[in-house]
């Protein structure tokens, strides 16, 4: 065993034959990482990830892991491929993941409901890539107040329209998030969406922070291309213009 491994990257396993690995063998060799306590990155890509797979990958998001990323999952159209509701505790409890990513991996609208449990008191993760999960057809409707990038590109969005205004409402507080991956449309039909979305990635989080006030100059430089985000922020906070001048303090 080899404890001082960081990363491990399983892709296309497949059996002598070229056939994938099955999903109980995958999960062997997911045993197989759990004594590693300095794992950072897990990447699984085009294999079978399903429900024991999923139950041997749950202990090991509890150490010291930092990324999951599993890719390109290999199911059939009856299998709902990643069992999620074994990840709704690591995901509670985790104080180092930041990433998670399950992409093209036949997530449904049941895998939301995990996941969203998981995520509900969760505070380190900040990038969920969700993309290309063509069953999804309701994504998680909170996402907390750590998660700065939401990728949803290419799920199926017949019921967005319900959710992308409850985003909307979120982001009015929310000051963490920074960017949702969606097809175009939904901006043009969302344009506030957008609008937040720029407010903090331009640094509103900083109105937050009491000591901030000498990082403004920088902020407020960099928001000079974007005249929005620029006026927001003057009017939120005028005492950063001096009495009869344009000077920044």
């Amino acid at each position: 065993r080899n404890v001082s491994l960081r990363s491990v990257d399983f892709t296309k396993l497949c059996t002598a034959s070229g056939g994938p690995l099955p999903d109980d063998d995958v999960a062997i060799l997911m045993k197989g990482l759990q004594p590693i306590p300095q794992l950072q990155r897990l990447r699984i890509s085009e294999c079978q990830v399903l429900t024991q797979c999923a139950a041997a990958i749950a202990p090991i998001l509890t150490h010291a892991l930092q990324e999951l990323r599993i890719v390109n999952a290999i199911h059939t159209p009856n299998e709902r491929i990643i069992d999620l509701s074994h990840f709704i505790v690591p995901f509670t409890c985790t104080t180092t993941l930041h990433t998670i990513e399950f992409y093209n991996c036949g997530l449904d609208d049941v895998s939301m409901i995990y996941l969203s449990k998981g995520l509900q008191h969760n505070r380190t993760i900040r990038r969920i890539c969700l993309a290309f999960n063509q069953q999804i057809t309701r994504p998680p409707v909170a996402f907390g107040d750590t998660v700065q990038h939401l990728d949803l590109f290419a799920c199926d969005d017949r019921h967005l329209h319900h959710i992308l205004p409850k985003y909307q409402d979120q982001l009015q507080c929310n000051t963490t998030m920074q960017q949702i991956l969606l097809e175009s449309k939904w901006y043009r039909k969302y344009p506030m969406l957008q609008y937040y979305l720029g407010l903090n990635r331009a640094g509103r989080r900083l109105m937050t922070c009491s000591d901030a006030l000498g990082l403004w100059a920088h902020v407020l430089g960099r928001s000079s291309h974007q005249p929005d985000a620029l006026f927001y922020f003057l009017t939120q906070m005028p005492q950063l213009v001096r009495n009869g001048s344009s000077r920044i303090e």
